[in-house]
């Protein structure tokens, strides 16, 4: 097995998102890629999320929960991050 490198650095990053951005699941690679970077969740564990995890209906509007909790496959501990403006 290769070992794996962190994508470090802000140009690299825009340029992973670019990349992502293409093809018919742009946006939803872009916002799991988002989601992995400033989470530090595994992509095994982000490809299980539902709208409902990270959406809710307030006062008759869909918005984005202000909090992320999840049950980490691999170590099954119960995980709770939050969603920061920029995300």
């Amino acid at each position: 097995m290769e070992e794996m490198q962190p994508i470090k650095g802000l140009k690299k990053i825009a340029l992973m998102k670019d990349i992502l951005s293409r093809g018919d699941f742009g946006e939803r690679n872009v916002l799991l890629f988002s989601i992995g970077i400033n989470t530090a969740y595994r992509i095994s564990d982000l490809l299980h999320l539902k709208l409902s995890d990270v959406l809710e209906i307030y006062r008759q509007k869909v918005r984005v929960k202000s909090r992320l909790k999840m049950k980490e496959q691999k170590t099954e501990k119960n995980n709770s991050v939050i969603f920061t403006k920029k995300l």
